[in-house]
């Protein structure tokens, strides 16, 4: 049994690995995001994305059987950095 639960937790923490690497890709992103936004001289926040976003992700997680609690808070959380990530662009220029 502690075998089982030992692969179990070692799933778990490649699972988490990969979310950072994904984390990871997704801030990069974010960067360039801010870029093109300051250059084009569009503002950071985007309520009619975020809003279409959100809903989407929603559905998503209901496919998958996630707590749509879960990824609501899990995005609103990782929304929350990209746009600071995206206000740092304009404060570097």
């Amino acid at each position: 049994m502690s075998f089982e639960l030992n692969d179990l937790r070692e799933q778990v923490q490649r699972l988490d690995d990969q979310l950072i690497d994904l984390l990871a890709q997704r801030q990069a992103v974010s960067v360039k995001i801010g870029v093109m936004k300051h250059q084009m001289n569009v503002t950071v926040e985007q309520p009619e994305i975020w809003a279409k976003q959100c809903v989407n992700r929603e559905k998503i997680a209901q496919i998958h059987g996630v707590s749509t609690e879960l990824v609501g808070e899990v995005f609103e959380c990782i929304h929350r950095y990209s746009k600071a990530i995206q206000q740092k662009q304009v404060t570097d220029e």
